[in-house]
């Protein structure tokens, strides 16, 4: 239900706020964070920024991509919550709602502009270090007596 109230907002307004529930984009937008998510052309979309997909029917997704593919059906994306140790997969520029512009924190705290663009950045590099650090732990666990 609330899902398809945004997904109505985007359309309508071209922005909606969503308070995001879960763990899996701390410490840049941590759980109860509210945020700001603006539609976008997909052609605008880059790597590092946050953005807001349709998942499955009912089911959003918020996490941040790490890269972008061009293909003969259009751009496609490659997501993954920062604090995950692996990608979520590729979805389509159909599937993409629109792209995070401002993040409140809980404590009161608002990151947006340029400051966001940095440490979506910043939280980009170190999603990318987190599956590099899992896939050696599980190599190194294959390996060990």
């Amino acid at each position: 239900m609330i899902s398809e109230l945004a997904v109505q907002s985007l359309a309508d307004v071209g922005a909606v706020r969503l308070v995001v529930g879960g763990g899996s984009m701390a410490p840049l937008i941590p759980d109860r964070s509210a945020v700001v998510v603006r539609r976008v052309e997909p052609a605008a979309i880059r790597a590092a920024d946050a953005v807001l997909v349709r998942a499955a029917p009912g089911r959003m997704l918020l996490h941040r991509v790490l890269r972008v593919r061009r293909s003969a059906r259009g751009r496609r994306f490659l997501l993954k919550g920062d604090r995950l140790g692996r990608c979520d997969g590729w979805f389509g520029e159909d599937q993409v709602l629109g792209c995070v512009s401002e993040v409140c924190w809980p404590s009161g705290i608002e990151i947006a502009g340029s400051a966001l663009a940095v440490l979506g950045r910043l939280a980009a590099v170190l999603s990318i270090v987190r599956i590099a650090a899992f896939k050696l732990t599980a190599d190194l666990s294959k390996t060990s007596p």
